[in-house]
């Protein structure tokens, strides 16, 4: 099974969401605000890295092979 989750690139503009909160905070010289006690951990990944899995996945598919995707 492969999960693909909590993607990241640029133009993501949307200011409630922790990466792009936390880079506008330090361009801005300010300590980014952490809205978690760290309980819940998510993995962050490129766009186009999940991309590339998911192209890779699709072609492995289509050729008939089992393929294994993972850290």
């Amino acid at each position: 099974m492969n999960a693909l989750r909590e993607f990241l690139g640029g133009g993501d503009l949307n200011w409630n969401r922790i990466v792009p909160s936390a880079i506008r905070s330090c361009c801005g010289g300010e300590r980014p605000v952490i809205r978690s006690d760290g309980s819940y951990v998510r993995d962050y990944f490129y766009v186009e890295d999940g991309a590339r899995r998911l192209l890779l996945l699709a072609s492995s598919f289509l050729a008939g092979l089992n393929c294994v995707v993972g850290p």
